[in-house]
């Protein structure tokens, strides 16, 4: 509570509430709807990729490939749908909240704000690949696991390769 208070006495009174304030989405250089779409876009870039000018993150796309957007989707699905992951299932959306926080309290999209956010997003992206491998049957489990390894590749390969 003492680093929090002094971080609450520093923004007020020692003059470092201006930077603090500068980046902030509220400080009135951006119009409300400029705001709600820099807001949307930190959660475009993890799936679908963005909408607006955005520095150090994918140019094309977003961080997660469909397939992998796909498994997050299942694993977030099966773990709040799931009775025996009560835990979990009241953990997982405050946590996402709290993890894009910095960015949508920021006035622009800029990756590296929510770059905290993407262990948890693999492992539920994990969670949904376990899913689709349990409903697998057996004789093709190894076949899938390739399947999935390659068309992932295919979807990553050629925004590795492109040229700068």
């Amino acid at each position: 509570t003492n680093l929090a208070l002094f971080s609450f006495f520093i923004y007020f009174h020692g003059g470092y509430g201006t930077h603090i304030q500068g980046y902030s989405a509220f400080h009135g250089w951006f119009t409300g709807p400029e705001v709600v779409l820099s807001a949307l876009d930190y959660v475009n870039i993890l799936f679908w990729g963005h909408w607006s000018v955005t520095f150090y993150g994918p140019e094309h796309g977003a961080f997660l490939n469909p397939l992998l957007a796909s498994f997050f989707w299942i694993g977030t699905w099966k773990i709040i749908s799931n009775d025996r992951t009560m835990r979990f299932r009241l953990l997982i959306p405050p946590v996402l909240i709290l993890f894009l926080l910095p960015g949508i309290l920021s006035q622009n999209v800029e990756n590296l704000r929510i770059i905290q956010i993407i262990p948890l997003i693999l492992i539920l992206c994990g969670f949904g690949a376990f899913e689709l491998w349990k409903e697998t049957p057996l004789s093709l489990r190894p076949y899938s696991i390739l399947l999935v390894v390659l068309l992932s590749l295919t979807f990553d390969i050629p925004r590795l390769v492109q040229n700068p």
